[in-house]
């Protein structure tokens, strides 16, 4: 969003200046985060996406567990289609 598109929403400035200034007044850098994202299909425009730091909502990206999770039971899965060997409890 530029920041003239910005300027032109005015019910935003209060939410900048009344909520999120007072959030980061004593946090000396790291106010937000940067995800890139695959580019856009029609134009191949780079994206992203930005995330402020200590916000309420659930993180954009999996924890390592979490992502460790997910890949094994991708693995499992793909070796249940192809009626492959077990992921576990084959002795290896």
């Amino acid at each position: 969003m530029s920041f003239f598109l910005f300027y032109q929403k005015k019910e935003l400035i209060p939410k900048v200046f009344g909520y999120l200034l007072p959030r980061y007044q004593n946090q000396v850098n790291g106010y937000t985060r940067v995800y890139q994202i695959p580019p856009r299909k029609t134009d191949m425009a780079k994206m992203g996406i930005v995330e402020f730091v200590g916000n309420n909502l659930p993180p954009l990206l999996p924890s390592d567990e979490e992502l460790r999770n997910l890949k094994l039971q991708k693995l499992q899965e793909l070796s249940a289609k192809s009626k492959g060997i077990p992921i576990k409890g084959t002795p290896v």
